[in-house]
């Protein structure tokens, strides 16, 4: 016994340093396996605010894209009205314009990036502030803005479809939707169109004009709704580039 603890007090140097030896790798080890995923953890984070910030770039550009369509519809509404408004006799152009007044184009939103997130976990993004924008935006702002959306073409096919079919042929043509028996590459040839049974009765038909004029008016609510949006979406897009040092 007493050659041991002579032995133990000759050497206990080194079996300290082989002690610290030990806690030290061990330490290192976790450190490394910490820092390898945080590593990659913070790669999965840049994925996914990259592929969000794609996606809402799209809206963005989509929101553009439809507020110049409410601007064509209301200046075919208001063209339409004046002429119902004036003496002249039924021409072509007012089929068109009595489609197109009701014509309308939907916001497209890709979920994508934010279903990436979620099957990630949400908290993935480490940034809290961003992260609840994030979450709001998609679980608020864009279900409040597709339910005004329903509210605008509900309304357009109720009257288009539906309150007039009385006092049309038919309700919805499209001409140059083919070109020489091929599908149009673009809308930009294709003409809509809606045929009235009488013209004069139509012109004078006073919820007809109503109908017209309140859709116009949703038309306006609905685009600086959807402009709001748009801007909101954009702030977002920079708060996340700005989180990815972009």
């Amino acid at each position: 016994m007493k050659a041991a603890f002579q032995h133990l007090k000759d050497e206990w140097f080194r079996y300290l340093f082989e002690a610290l030896a030990i806690v030290v790798g061990v330490l290192g080890a976790f450190g490394l396996n910490h820092w390898n995923d945080t590593r990659k953890r913070a790669a999965v984070e840049r994925e996914v605010l990259e592929q969000v910030a794609a996606d809402l770039e799209r809206t963005v550009a989509s929101v553009e894209a439809c507020a110049g369509t409410h601007r064509f519809i209301i200046e075919r509404a208001d063209r339409l009205l004046e002429h119902m408004a004036g003496t002249e006799p039924y021409a072509d152009e007012v089929g068109h314009l009595l489609a197109e007044a009701f014509f309308y184009s939907e916001v497209e939103i890709d979920l994508g990036g934010y279903k990436t997130m979620q099957s990630h976990g949400v908290d993935v993004v480490s940034d809290r502030a961003l992260r609840n924008r994030i979450i709001h935006h998609f679980e608020r702002q864009v279900a409040s803005m597709k339910r005004r959306e329903g509210i605008l073409y509900a309304f357009a096919d109720r009257v288009k479809l539906e309150e007039a079919a009385d006092l049309f042929e038919y309700t919805f043509g499209v001409e140059g939707y083919e070109v020489d028996g091929e599908l149009a590459e673009s809308w930009s040839g294709v003409q809509l169109s809606s045929v009235p049974r009488d013209y004069e009765v139509l012109r004078r038909h006073d919820r007809y004009r109503y109908q017209v004029r309140t859709y116009m008016e949703t038309v306006k609510w609905f685009d600086l709704s959807m402009r709001r949006f748009g801007d909101r979406t954009a702030e977002l897009v920079a708060a996340i580039e700005s989180e990815l040092g972009g």
